[in-house]
């Protein structure tokens, strides 16, 4: 497990701990802490859900006969027909699906 996973593990489950605790104290004293129980758990299940998320890149390496701006040319295209735009991501170009809203958009 990465070490970035690793942290939003540790963080999902002091979250669900201290939601626990927090319900606790909503029995004993105030719906103050029954409100804030329900944020830590929330918050908890979302980290969890970060921790065991896979990455969503894909990279592959060709070696093509053709010239780079001739394959260039012809990837651009495909890609934004398929409604990827291009960006940049740690110095390399990398292609993505435009997402709005939780809905994909065609670009």
């Amino acid at each position: 497990m990465k070490k970035n996973n690793m942290l939003w593990l540790v963080s999902g489950i002091l979250l669900i701990v201290l939601s626990v605790y927090s319900f606790i104290l909503s029995v004993l004293s105030t719906n103050f802490w029954g409100t804030l129980s329900g944020a830590f758990f929330v918050l908890g299940i979302i980290s969890l859900l970060e921790a065991f998320s896979k990455e969503r890149r894909y990279a592959q390496n060709l070696k093509l006969s053709k010239l780079e701006n001739e394959i260039s040319e012809i990837l651009e295209n495909f890609m934004k027909e398929k409604g990827f735009i291009q960006k940049n991501y740690k110095g390399k170009k990398v292609w993505q699906k435009e997402v709005v809203f939780g809905l994909i958009r065609n670009v």
